[in-house]
C-alpha cells in the first residue's frame, strides 16, 4: 500500500492501487469516500488546485510528478472536486498527459480517479 506525501500542503495522495478504469463522478467520489487505504478511511477527491500540485511540467505523457512511485499508470484525465462556477453540471479534470485543466461533463464523460486525504 504506497502512498505519496506532501508535506507542504500536508496532503497524503493514493499511489498504486489505483482503478485501472475510467468512471463516471458519481463513482468517482463514491470511489474516495469508500476507500480503506493505508490504514486510512478519510480518503476524498481531490480539488483541482490538488492535482495541479502533482504534475510534472517538464514531463509531458504523463505529466505525473516522479515522487509517485507509480507514475506510470493509466496518463489521462482525472476527475477534480472543484465545481464550475459557471455550470454546476460540470466539475474540473485535470490532463495528465500535458497538465492542463478543463471543465467536464459529470453526466457524460468518465475519467480517471487519484484520492487525497488531508494529514
Amino acid at each position: 500500500m504506497e502512498v505519496v506525501r506532501d508535506n507542504i500542503y500536508k496532503l497524503m495522495w493514493q499511489d498504486g492501487d489505483l482503478p485501472p478504469f475510467r468512471m463516471y463522478y458519481d463513482k468517482a467520489v463514491q470511489y474516495c469516500e469508500n476507500l480503506n487505504f493505508a490504514g486510512f478511511d478519510d480518503w476524498r477527491l481531490p480539488t483541482v488546485n490538488e492535482l495541479l500540485s502533482i504534475i510534472d511540467y517538464s514531463k509531458y505523457s504523463s505529466a505525473m510528478n516522479l515522487a509517485f512511485k507509480y507514475a506510470d499508470i493509466p496518463s489521462g484525465k482525472y476527475w477534480s472536486s472543484t465545481k464550475s462556477a459557471d455550470d454546476s453540471s460540470d466539475v474540473w479534470v485535470v490532463d495528465f498527459d500535458n497538465g492542463e485543466d478543463f471543465r467536464y461533463s459529470v453526466s457524460s464523460h468518465k475519467g480517471l480517479v487519484r484520492c487525497v486525504r488531508q494529514y
